[in-house]
């Protein structure tokens, strides 16, 4: 919901978060919900850049640690 939110800074916390999470992964077979990775696949079209950027950091993540 929040990766949804009107506002850019919520947006940004919410990618944020997830990316911490995702580096705190220890490769347990934990994998992001397939609603997160589309709700994250949208915001690559968000008006502030520094979304964009995080959302392509979380992607760029997960691919690294799932996808191998």
């Amino acid at each position: 919901v929040l990766l949804t939110d009107p506002n850019k800074i919520t947006r940004q916390k919410a990618l944020q978060s997830l990316c911490n999470d995702l580096k705190e992964a220890t490769g347990d077979g934990s994998r992001s919900s397939i609603h997160t990775i589309e709700s994250i696949l949208k915001i690559l079209a968000d008006p502030a850049e520094k979304n964009r950027d995080l959302a392509l950091t979380y992607v760029s993540m997960y691919i690294s640690q799932f996808c191998n």
